[in-house]
């Protein structure tokens, strides 16, 4: 089997599943995308920056496999939220699209506490160039709404 021919399996695996409903839902959201902005909302109703000048990207490829990771900046002036994360936080696993919502089965972390957790992730708004999710944020009843740019 040459490079071609394993390029178009490749492509009609992914058709066939599209077509099938195996990833319709999902596909969309298939892509890297590049983190715009993420904030916490605090339960008070107040809002603050994860940190300033974060960077990220979010993965999701059509095998059901996720990827994501935020990287802060040292030196912040005053405290932020992702000083409790050493100033990044990475995780992957498997991830399925529920309805408006996304489950994030967590394998693999820079927070060992989330290793074998999902985290429910709701889609706020998704097009073809912008998707925003939101969701719990730590244990004190925060939420998180993190903006994606399709890379």
């Amino acid at each position: 089997m040459n490079k071609n021919t394993t390029l178009n399996l490749t492509r009609a695996s992914l058709l066939f599943l599209t077509l099938s409903g195996g990833l319709a839902q999902a596909e969309p959201i298939l892509g890297a995308w590049t983190m715009e902005e993420f904030s916490i909302l605090s339960k008070n109703g107040g809002e603050a920056p994860f940190c300033a000048d974060g960077t990220g990207i979010i993965i999701y490829d059509a095998s059901g496999t996720m990827s994501v990771s935020i990287n802060c900046p040292a030196g912040a002036v005053s405290p932020e939220p992702a000083d409790a994360y050493g100033r990044m936080l990475f995780y992957a696993g498997k991830f399925e699209k529920k309805d408006d919502s996304l489950l994030h089965a967590i394998s693999n972390s820079s927070v060992r506490s989330l290793i074998g957790k999902t985290v429910l992730r709701k889609i706020d708004q998704l097009s073809e160039d912008q998707l925003i999710l939101t969701g719990n944020f730590g244990f004190d009843g925060d939420t998180l709404r993190i903006t994606w740019k399709k890379r």
